[in-house]
């Protein structure tokens, strides 16, 4: 340690003392570091003792490498290696000393070993991570070491940057830590075992969520058991399971109750749980009091709207306003003849000199009313209701929608049928109008059967037609067999409606064509369409048409029937699909298209379903996919 001493001015110049008892400070006993210098621990401040008259004062500072801290002060890993000392400053009018401290350096304290060799168990074809920190203390500052204890073998394990063990395969490990303060070592002998069989413990329970609602079931901790891998049957569409933790999620889209059954596997064996899902339709009805946001649809078929609502009383202080309605909600309502809207409902109805305004993107579009029709609508549709407080200022209170139709994937389709004339064998049939990028799905059927073979060699703009399923019919072709053939192609231009569709058969035969347009971006273009199956029906004794089954592979496909028949008509649609197109020619051929509401499950069975006629005659029906995008 090291004393520095200053005179005053004054002493300096005169070579005497101010007074002549005046003493300089002097130094009885050095300033102290109190604490321990390691990475951690707290250290403060012990001035020194100092004598002199008049009696000195003294300032005590904490240095690290020369930059001054706070007593105490807790020591910091980025304080490692640097010197730590105590200064004290002694002064009086006789002058000025200062005086340091032993000066130190920081290092970090010694690792420890806190435990005794340890045996670790390893499953099959897996690691172990084991957390150091139960095993080591002070392990700061410094690296891991991972070795074999006799130095003959493979080192069979590691050490991450957080501490974390990972053992990888069996025998033994020593694991050490050290540092400026020191080194420490602990044993880990490790052995392999096969994975023991899964067992369910019963906790799973049944849910009940609302269509569009995120669920995420952890169904994979309610099975014991080492290198399980897990499946799921009858989950809703929209929800899957991770097969490697067994987490049941995603968004159901249909409504109904579902039995699930999880299934979790290992080399050992296999074990299940069951539980339901109910889900149900979300509410249509937003309430804006109290504030919510939430998405809800308009309406129903191709006019659907998304309707996201936000809502504030613009009123704050004192003021009491008797007029404003205490709720506003918006409801969905549907106006008739395919136009659909918004109907703003109050509680605690206002008085009449409550006016109404409704306002798109902040423009005024209608006030007075109580609805508005949202047809053609988009962008943020406001409702606005105002009144007069008792003092005569003006109290609004609003509800705000954000309306953004919603994609729907069939967008266009038409049903021709006619019968034939003399010696044409090609013809012209009418498409829909469609954009580039779209698919078109094109359902031939014609008299005769096979006698009649029916094709489609080309698209209206050239595009590559593909054959989804061959020309197939009735299997009695003398007697007025129908044939069906379905082909698609993904359109390379924009098109207009017209008679472009070249159609060609053998003979000169009545024929039935539709033609149906997926939007481009809701299938998948590498595999549109798969799975195209047939089925017919050659007697005259049946009026109900049977659709054929398949299988899809794939969730969130949609499923299509499309149906020829010799001389009846088509009129019952069964629950749960929609009609897009008829050819209604009763006495010439009919053609028929139509849709099913549900998406597909992944590795759904497509069962068949009835399809009504006007009377008993031949028919052919052909079910496909249109793969998810």
């Amino acid at each position: 340690m090291s004393t520095i001493y200053e005179l005053n001015s004054s002493e300096q110049s005169s070579g005497e003392s101010a007074l002549s008892h005046d003493i300089p400070p002097n130094n009885v006993s050095p300033p102290e570091i109190v604490g321990e210098t390691k990475i951690g621990s707290t250290v403060s401040t012990k001035p020194g003792v100092w004598a002199g008259n008049p009696a000195p004062d003294i300032k005590t500072a904490l240095l690290v490498d020369g930059t001054s801290r706070q007593s105490p002060y807790q020591i910091r890993p980025e304080d490692d290696g640097k010197q730590i000392v105590v200064v004290d400053t002694a002064s009086n009018r006789s002058g000025k000393a200062t005086l340091f401290s032993n000066c130190l350096r920081i290092g970090y304290l010694a690792p420890q070993a806190l435990g005794v060799p340890v045996d670790v168990t390893i499953p099959l074809d897996e690691s172990v991570t084991i957390d150091t920190d139960g095993f080591f203390a002070n392990a700061m500052g410094g690296a891991w070491t991972v070795t074999v204890p006799d130095g003959e073998g493979q080192i069979a394990g590691e050490v991450d940057e957080s501490g974390q063990l990972i053992i990888k395969a069996a025998g033994s490990l020593s694991v050490g830590y050290e540092n400026s303060g020191g080194t420490a070592a602990i044993t880990f002998a490790t052995r392999q075992q096969l994975p023991a069989k899964p067992n369910y413990d019963g906790s799973l329970g049944n849910l009940s969520v609302q269509i569009g609602e995120s669920v995420t079931i952890t169904a994979g901790t309610a099975f014991t058991g080492e290198d399980l891998v897990f499946e799921a049957r009858g989950l809703p569409l929209g929800l899957e399971i991770d097969a490697v933790g067994g987490e049941v999620r995603g968004t159901a889209t249909i409504a109904g109750t579902f039995e699930v059954t999880v299934l979790a596997m290992n080399e050992a064996g296999s074990a299940e749980g069951a539980f339901s899902i109910a889900v149900s339709e979300p509410e249509v009805q937003l309430r804006i009091d109290p504030l919510e946001n939430r998405s809800y649809e308009v309406g129903s078929g191709t006019r659907y709207y998304n309707i996201v609502a936000e809502g504030n009383v613009i009123a704050t202080g004192p003021v009491t306003c008797f007029m404003l309605p205490k709720v506003i909600q918006l409801e969905a309502i549907d106006l008739g003849d395919g136009d659909y809207g918004c109907r703003a409902m109050v509680a605690g109805m206002p008085k009449p000199s409550c006016t109404t305004q409704w306002l798109l993107d902040g423009k005024p579009v209608s006030s007075g009313e109580t609805s508005i029709s949202t047809a053609g609508l988009k962008g943020e549709l406001t409702v606005e209701f105002t009144a007069k407080t008792e003092d005569g200022e003006d109290r609004k209170k609003i509800a705000v929608a954000s309306l953004t139709p919603v994609v729907e994937p069939v967008h266009a389709a038409t049903a021709i049928s006619t019968s034939g004339s003399s010696g044409r064998t090609t013809f012209e049939a009418e498409n829909p109008a469609y954009s580039a990028g779209d698919l078109v799905l094109v359902a031939i059927g014609v008299d005769r059967g096979l006698e009649a073979i029916v094709d489609m060699k080309a698209a209206p703009n050239g595009e590559a037609v593909t054959r989804a399923v061959a020309p197939f019919d009735t299997g009695d072709p003398g007697s007025g067999g129908t044939q069906i053939g379905l082909y698609w192609y993904v359109a390379e231009a924009d098109r207009a409606p017209g008679a472009a569709l070249s159609i060609t058969c053998q003979r000169n035969e009545q024929f039935v064509v539709s033609a149906t347009v997926i939007k481009a971006g809701t299938f998948n273009t590498e595999a549109p369409v798969v799975n195209a199956t047939t089925s017919s029906y050659d007697r005259y004794d049946s009026s109900k048409v049977v659709s054929p089954a398949t299988k899809a592979s794939k969730a969130g496909g949609m499923v299509f029937f499309f149906g020829g028949c010799d001389e009846e008509s088509f009129t019952g649609t069964p629950p749960g699909w929609t009609k897009i197109a008829d050819a209604n020619n009763k006495g010439i051929i009919g053609g028929y298209v139509a849709r099913r509401n549900a998406l597909t499950d992944a590795n759904e069975t497509i069962a068949s379903e009835i399809f009504e006629l006007t009377g008993s005659d031949k028919w052919i029906g052909i079910t496909c996919i249109v793969n998810p995008g």
